[in-house]
């Protein structure tokens, strides 16, 4: 459970950080990684919400499949499906 805590502290400081910047490229990776974390505890729903909004922001950025963030995100979305 320390592990889990301390992960989403760090998903956390990170998205605060980035949100006010505006920095849509790395804020998509921290819903990645809090989409992952929202799947592994069993919130599938909440990791779909951080799924979809990663994806608008991949999407503004012009982030194509190809990329390492739409690899992420079709990864996560493989994820999700199971």
């Amino acid at each position: 459970q320390g592990n889990l805590d301390a992960a989403r502290a760090t998903v956390a400081r990170g998205e605060a950080l980035l949100r006010p910047l505006d920095d849509k490229l790395y804020l998509a990776f921290v819903l990645c990684a809090r989409a992952e974390l929202q799947r592994r505890t069993g919130e599938a729903d909440a990791a779909r919400a951080s799924l979809d909004e990663a994806d608008a922001l991949a999407a503004s950025v012009a982030a194509g499949p190809q990329s390492e963030l739409g690899r992420k995100l079709a990864a996560l979305r493989s994820a999700l499906a199971r």
